[in-house]
């Protein structure tokens, strides 16, 4: 493990108050905002005390403080770890274990996102860092990370409708009142079936592979189904094969669909961008760990549909926060949307060898590592500006996942390019 030097903290420094407009490469465009990555979390791992999580900036660029039991809380932990990856710098293998230890006490709570919690942290430590653990710490975050499966599962799993509840966030029974199942929560799914196919619990398997297919057949629209609200209502806009309903409710006693809506885009027929980039991310995650074909045809499903509908409302790579909404000075954009979909357009490269995905990760790379996109040169103590929470929460805000998967796939794409 190397050390880095005075120069280099230097060099990286003034790399960071360089505009990175003027690379001239992607290549060169990445190297320089992995360097200013390292410099805003240097910032960001001094928080401390009990409000030390955050998701969103303020407007102002300062980060919010939030509680541990935000949804996000995982982010800042597999952040450090993805940047030890990248440096060898064993200051950040530190800096991640101080995370992951706040962050341990989330594998038993009953919150519908522990898979974004507790994998981000201590699935990402394993990933990303293994070189950096001792035998005894591998361990421990593998512990850390069954008990925490088992705590989703046992709180989560409904056989009867075949899937993990999302809201609300602290029910813990599953088989009782409301029951509704967002497309978030397929990112969720990382936490099981990566617990699944290590011990090889088939069972776990199954729960997982429901799971994404209840999604599948009533949160996404596909040829075959029908439109959810009348043409007379309100809500209504004419739904577009591969978009997807925000969240699906259920009769928890009969499996069977009460209701749609959305929580965070315009309507109930529109589509939230974000929400569809979980479902490409997700369903492409699924594929890698459990091989199947089914995984892989809904992710490039997904896929389609949020380029052509991001080429139709967008002037550049970035989508809006909702993809039927109006474009205006009220419609935020939403800049987490594209790294996640950057970041699981590469895996999609390496599974079909189809040029459109590569083109597609160096597209919105390149938009993401440049201003205004990109914080340099602003007060903003995030990476990215310009996430936003919804589609009716206007907002020039950074926020951690945003700058999680844009760090994701810069070394996704720096692995590719040197063929590993």
């Amino acid at each position: 493990m190397k050390n880095v030097s005075p120069i280099v903290i230097l060099v990286t420094q003034l790399l960071a108050l360089a505009p990175v407009a003027t690379a001239a490469t992607l290549d060169e465009k990445i190297d320089e905002t992995l360097a200013f990555a390292q410099v805003q979390l240097e910032q960001h791992a001094q928080r401390s005390g009990p409000m030390r999580f955050t998701c969103y900036t303020e407007p102002s660029g300062k980060w919010e403080d939030r509680g541990l039991e935000g949804w996000c809380c995982g982010f800042s932990a597999g952040l450090m770890w993805m940047m030890y990856s990248y440096t060898g710098d064993e200051k950040w293998a530190n800096y991640g274990r101080d995370w992951n230890d706040s962050i341990r006490p989330r594998a038993t709570a009953t919150d519908n996102d522990i898979g974004f919690q507790v994998y981000n942290a201590f699935g990402y430590a394993l990933r990303y860092a293994s070189t950096a653990l001792s035998e005894e710490e591998i361990r421990d975050y593998e512990g850390v990370i069954r008990w925490a499966s088992e705590t989703f599962t046992a709180q989560r799993y409904n056989a009867h409708v075949g899937g993990f509840r999302a809201w609300p966030a602290l029910f813990f029974k599953p088989y009782e009142g409301e029951f509704e199942i967002n497309s978030d929560m397929v990112m969720n799914m990382e936490l099981p079936i990566y617990v699944a196919t290590t011990t090889g619990d088939m069972n776990l398997v199954d729960k997982v592979t429901r799971h994404a297919e209840t999604t599948w057949r009533h949160n996404v629209y596909k040829p075959g189904d029908a439109q959810w609200e009348r043409p007379s209502s309100e809500e209504y806009v004419p739904r577009k094969h591969g978009s997807h309903w925000h969240v699906v409710g259920f009769d928890p006693e009969t499996g069977s669909v009460i209701n749609k809506r959305t929580e965070q885009g315009d309507r109930t027929e529109s589509t939230w961008s974000r929400g569809q980039a979980w479902l490409i991310y997700g369903y492409t995650m699924l594929y890698r760990y459990t091989g199947y074909e089914t995984m892989l045809q809904r992710a490039e499903f997904s896929f389609d549909y949020f380029i052509s509908a991001l080429t139709a409302q967008s002037e550049d790579h970035i989508p809006y926060s909702d993809f039927d909404a109006p474009v205006n000075e009220s419609h935020p954009l939403d800049t987490a949307a594209a790294a996640i979909v950057a970041s699981a357009a590469i895996e999609l490269y390496q599974f079909t060898k189809e040029e459109k995905y590569l083109n597609a990760t160096e597209n919105m790379l390149n938009d993401l590592t440049s201003p205004p996109y990109l914080a340099t040169n602003t007060s903003f103590e995030s990476v990215l500006t310009r996430g936003s929470h919804s589609y009716d929460r206007h907002s020039e805000a950074g926020t951690i996942f945003g700058d999680f998967y844009l760090v994701e796939a810069m070394l996704r794409y720096k692995a590719l390019k040197a063929g590993e």
